[in-house]
Formats: structure tokens, C-alpha cells, sequence
């Protein structure tokens, strides 16, 4: 007790109850340490059980992120109250326990009537939280207790929305992502965004490393995720890569995979300024030999065209395109010399 007393500042200062406004009290200070004997000890001296300090952290919030098991067994017994968030990102003990992977603090609290759902200032849910930090054993908890793991999306990033499964994916957590589709998630859970809708898919294909994505999107695809599902009925995951996608990180090595798996490529899909597909991936020199790999076809005629930018052919009205010669000219010689690629098409 003389050396917790003078690990908070000394002896003459101390008193149990103590409260100050942002500052830590010496019974959230014994609770985040573990030393469930002195808190025991504050409590019986009269200590508030549910006081606030720092970041409007509780002794409960305190013992569960730094998972002290017995002090929370201990604060519950006392009366700790379960709802108690945190001020800066709004998060219970329960929150603060699964993003650390505390299992048995997750079901004390759960067995003392925590909230399975409550969400932080993002809007996240404790298994929400497990899974994006790939704690698997206490997504498995938290989806045994009645978690949810197709949770309505919830907002994690300026204009990104995720669920327990896109957050996995986004850190790349391959493990916890066979973990909840076998727990039953929603491979073709449709997650709406600020101007578009995405699945999983496209949340793989926008991984940062190229080798994640691909193994990722093979995954998905092993169970059945939908290359068919198309954006407003008219883009499919292909067509987003090209007009859109690859400009926010989706890798272009993907589309040989997504297109083996059922993927098609709208040539005459219009983007808002009336531009093609191959417009766009020849004009802002996206990933265009994959493309000519796919589609050699259509756009062979479109390059062989005198001006190679009358695209009459393709859609009426659109603008001329100004494609230097020489480029037009690598792509056929890309084209005449890969006729054996396996990802070859004449769709």
C-alpha cells in the first residue's frame, strides 16, 4: 500500500475519494495497474466507483483495455456501470476490451448486461472492432454471445463505410476473414457509400499491397463472391476498376482474375462526362494492356480507325480523342505479340 501511495504522488496527498477534472483518481489508477487489493481498499473507503478521468476514463474502462481481469470482476461486483464510454472515441468497456482481444473480460462484461452492440464514435460495434484488429478469438466471443457480423455499415473514413468483414479486408487480416465466413458473413453484402455502392470485392481490389489483393479476391472468391453484381445495374466491378477504381489504389493485375471468374467489361458504359471505358483507359492511361488483353477486339478496330478518335462505332456524340499515334501504335504491337496470354478474349 506505502508503494502504490507513493506511486501517485506520495503519501501527505493522498485521499480515497479523490476527484479532480481530467485527472486520473487513485481508485482508476490501482483498476488500470491491476491491483484489484487497493482498489478494494479505495472502494471500501468510500471511493466513487464509476469516477471519470482522463478522456472521461473509468475505473472499468481502465482495467478492461489493459486487461486486468480481477479488477474487473471486482468494479462489476461494486456496481460498475457497463455504458460508460470513453470521450475521445466513445468506446465502453466492452469496445476497449475487443479491440484488445481480452476474451474473458469481454464475457464478464457481457455476463454483467453489456451492450453486444454498442458503437463507438464511428459507429463501430465491439466485434466490429475485434475484427478489424484480427482478434479472432474474441470476434468468435463476441459472434457466439449474438454479435452480429453482417453489422449495418458503419462510418470509419471520410466516405468509406465498412462492416466486421470490409474492415478485415482493408487491414488485410486473411484470418479473420475465413473466420467470419464461417461464421455465415454476407459475401456479397452490397455497402453503400457516399456515391457508390461496393462489395466485398472491391474493398480487396483496392488493397495496398497488389499480392494481398490478389489473394484476398481469390479468397472471396472461393466462397462465391459475385463478379456479376454490377453498380446501379450497369458497372461491373471491371468497369469500376477502369473508370474509377484503380485511381483510389485497385490493382489492374486483378482484372485477368476477376474476368476468368465471370467478369464482364461494358465498352459502351458512359461515365458522367460521356466518356467510354476505353476512352478513359487510353486517355488517362490507366491499366490499358490488361484491357487490350481482354478485350483485343473491340478496341483493335477502335485503334486501327483513321483518326483513332472517331468512335462512332462505339457511341454517338462522344468527343474526339487525342491519342498520340505512337501510343495506339504499342498497344496493337502489345496486342500482335501476346496473342498467347491466357487471359486472352475475343469478347
Amino acid at each position: 500500500m506505502e508503494k502504490f501511495i507513493s506511486e501517485i504522488g506520495g503519501k501527505d496527498t493522498f485521499t480515497p475519494i479523490q476527484e479532480e477534472v481530467g485527472k486520473d483518481t487513485p481508485l482508476i489508477f490501482a483498476s488500470s495497474k491491476g491491483h484489484s487489493q487497493i482498489a478494494e481498499i479505495l472502494l471500501r473507503a468510500g471511493a466513487y466507483v464509476n469516477c471519470t478521468g482522463n478522456d472521461d476514463m473509468t475505473p472499468l474502462t481502465a482495467a478492461s483495455h489493459r486487461g486486468h481481469t480481477e479488477a474487473v470482476r471486482l468494479l462489476l461486483a461494486w456496481g460498475a456501470d457497463t455504458t460508460k464510454k470513453t470521450k475521445s472515441e466513445k468506446r465502453t468497456a466492452l469496445a476497449l476490451a475487443a479491440a484488445e482481444n481480452h476474451t474473458e473480460i469481454i464475457m464478464l462484461l457481457l455476463s454483467a448486461g453489456a451492450d453486444i452492440e454498442c458503437k463507438d464514435i464511428f459507429s463501430e460495434t465491439p466485434l466490429s472492432i475485434a475484427a478489424e484488429n484480427g482478434n479472432l478469438k474474441a470476434v468468435e466471443v463476441l459472434y457466439r454471445a449474438g454479435g452480429n457480423v453482417n453489422a449495418t455499415p458503419f462510418l470509419w473514413a471520410p466516405a468509406i463505410r465498412h462492416t466486421p468483414m470490409t474492415a478485415a479486408i482493408e487491414r488485410g487480416n486473411v484470418e479473420t476473414i475465413k473466420l467470419l465466413l464461417t461464421l455465415g458473413v454476407d459475401v456479397n453484402q452490397k455497402i453503400p457509400q457516399a456515391y457508390l455502392t461496393y462489395t466485398t470485392l472491391h474493398f480487396a481490389a483496392m488493397h495496398y499491397s497488389s499480392a494481398t489483393s490478389y489473394a484476398l479476391l481469390k479468397l472471396l472468391l472461393h466462397w462465391n463472391a459475385d463478379v456479376r453484381i454490377k453498380e446501379k445495374g450497369t458497372e461491373s466491378i471491371i468497369d469500376w476498376i477502369c473508370c474509377t477504381g484503380w485511381k483510389l489504389g485497385a490493382h489492374a493485375s486483378n482484372i485477368p482474375l476477376l474476368y476468368v471468374a465471370g467478369a464482364t467489361m461494358n465498352t459502351d458504359l458512359l461515365d458522367k462526362h460521356g466518356v467510354t471505358i476505353p476512352q478513359i483507359i487510353l486517355d488517362d492511361q490507366a491499366p490499358m494492356l490488361t484491357l487490350a488483353d481482354l478485350c483485343r477486339r473491340q478496341i483493335r478496330g477502335w485503334l486501327l480507325s483513321p483518326t483513332c478518335g472517331n468512335q462512332s462505332n462505339l457511341v454517338v456524340g462522344v468527343p474526339k480523342l487525342e491519342l498520340p499515334r505512337r501510343l495506339a501504335d504499342f498497344l496493337l504491337f502489345y496486342m500482335d505479340i501476346s496473342e498467347g496470354s491466357e487471359f486472352q478474349s475475343e469478347n
